[in-house]
């Protein structure tokens, strides 16, 4: 049994240690502030515990709490993560849970992190330290503030070097009339990173005179750094074909990573907003495990997400399970998935639509020659009562199909395969249901250039936010497959682009010809 005190750096899910990414993915408990970003925390397994700990205004879990859930989690052997904005050993408290783990005799390890001091100015083109301006660095925290005649003020205000302020959004005032009454000059650069290495970074850059009146305008997180650096800017300009857009992601929660480095790799600002959370079916997922339990009883197997095909290897042996069974696949992202879990697809859709799988499948060759005495399976029952299968179909089908989908799935799949003389059996092995978002995240969706929609249920989620908040959809709308786009037109929205593929590269390739259609000149005009 192993705790680790792991540092999540200061936002951006790139700027994980790898070591620190690898423990998040095997971890049993994550113990996280509040300022670990969400891109982070959906690294964690899906079964994984997730205990916020994150202290806010007039809502503090007390640190020797902290320490005890550290503890008792510790004891289980259970593998347990201690997430931490930046470093665990810079302004953390690490230490002190470092000793209250080793009082307790409980192993740990600690996992340091970037630090949001240094990491921060540096995302933002800022350097700490730069020859002939400064030769040294403070870090302090503002969260008690800064007093004029204290001994650290003086130690700051006598420094030539730089001064970086964490935690200190709300004590600016202070901040600036310690290190003036200390004999800092008022024309001193400072530069104040909110929501530093995250899609809303903002940099503002004024001087210690001028510091005590941003006060009320500076949003936390923020990082203040104070002295003659803050005047540089080295940030750069960001290359590839969406360069300077900001893209809104909505996928769930751990489906997102290779789409968002995709985008990044091109210049984006992504911005991870799940507008969907996937969960159990109604019954908890009892008929997937004793459907699966022993093996699958059909010829074909067909899936339509990864999701689907994470849900029953949760449930099987291994692939060795599908042995002699054929499995068709829609879209590149269910077959890579399948891939991964070493099952190469008989039959890929060519398009990114159930429909798509529904023309591309084979009729059953026997279904004209067995007639009377046939059996009706779960799926067929379903499909006959919501009269969605032909009765030559009902009657003729031998071919055995197992359709494992989400609950509430459209009935193109099994329609139409029925209609081809298969006996299709619908397995639910998970639901979809809209995630709720915050006020932060509002506000990102609403400044942003794109969003990508992956899912007709993500489409409707997001009408659903539309309507219920008034939040403004983006400008460019970009789909997977024509099913997802014509969800999203039935919902008012004006889509821009529709990737042929689910794979990260043709959603981002869609998405950068779109881009380019927006700002090619009129040449008709």
């Amino acid at each position: 049994m192993t705790v680790y005190l792991v540092g999540a750096g200061p936002g951006d899910p790139g700027l994980l240690t790898v070591r620190a990414e690898e423990l998040i993915r095997q971890a049993d408990v994550v113990v996280h502030d509040r300022l670990v970003s969400r891109s982070v925390l959906a690294r964690a397994p899906r079964n994984a515990l997730l205990v916020d700990v994150g202290k806010r205004r007039g809502s503090s879990v007390a640190q020797s709490e902290i320490n005890g859930m550290l503890v008792s989690h510790g004891r289980t052997g259970a593998t347990v993560v201690r997430l931490k904005g930046g470093d665990p050993f810079v302004f953390g408290r690490g230490g002190e849970e470092a000793e209250a783990l080793r009082d307790a005799s409980i192993p740990f390890e600690v996992i340091p992190g970037v630090s949001a001091a240094f990491g921060v100015p540096a995302a933002a083109g800022i350097p700490v330290t730069h020859r002939g301006l400064s030769r040294s660095v403070s870090v302090v925290t503002g969260h008690e503030g800064l007093l004029a005649g204290t001994g650290e003020a003086d130690l700051l205000a006598r420094s030539a070097g730089t001064v970086v302020v964490l935690m200190g959004a709300e004590r600016a005032r202070e901040i600036a009339a310690a290190c003036v009454a200390c004999g800092r000059d008022l024309g001193t650069p400072v530069a104040i990173i909110e929501d530093g290495s995250l899609p809303g970074e903002r940099i503002s850059r004024t001087t210690l005179q001028d510091l005590a009146e941003r006060e009320s305008a500076v949003r936390s997180p923020a990082t203040i750094v104070i002295g003659a650096v803050a005047s540089l800017d080295f940030s750069g300009a960001k290359v590839g074909m969406l360069a300077g857009w900001r893209v809104v992601v909505t996928r769930p929660e751990g489906s997102s990573h290779d789409l968002a480095r995709a985008l990044r790799e091109e210049g984006a600002q992504v911005v991870e907003v799940p507008l969907i959370a996937i969960e159990d079916p109604e019954d908890d997922g009892a008929a997937l495990s004793t459907r699966l339990k022993f093996g699958v009883d059909a010829d074909w197997v067909v899936l339509t997400s990864a999701n689907a095909v994470e849900r029953i290897f949760a449930v099987m042996r291994d692939a060795r399970d599908l042995g002699g069974v054929k499995v068709a696949a829609v879209g590149e992202q269910t077959a890579a998935s399948l891939r991964d879990r070493g099952i190469d697809p008989d039959l890929i859709a060519p398009g990114a639509s159930a429909a798509s799988l529904v023309e591309v499948f084979p009729d059953f060759v026997g279904a004209a020659s067995h007639v009377a005495g046939g059996t009706t399976s779960t799926g067929d029952r379903d499909l006959e009562s919501a009269g969605e299968m032909p009765p030559t179909a009902r009657k003729g089908a031998q071919g055995k199909i197992l359709y494992v989908c989400q609950s509430g799935a459209s009935g193109t799949i099994p329609s139409g395969l029925a209609a081809k003389g298969w006996a299709v059996d619908i397995l639910h092995a998970y639901r979809v249901k809209p995630a709720l978002l915050g006020s932060r995240e509002l506000e990102l969706v609403a400044g942003s250039d794109a969003i990508l929609f992956a899912s007709p249920s993500a489409v409707r989620a997001f009408a659903g936010v539309r309507d219920s908040t008034g939040v403004p959809c983006p400008p460019v709308v970009a789909c997977i497959g024509p099913t997802t786009a014509a969800a999203a037109r039935a919902c008012g929205f004006e889509v821009a682009a529709v990737a042929a593929e689910r794979g990260a590269e043709g959603f981002v390739r869609a998405l950068g010809e779109a881009r380019q259609r927006s700002t090619s000149p009129n040449l008709d005009g």
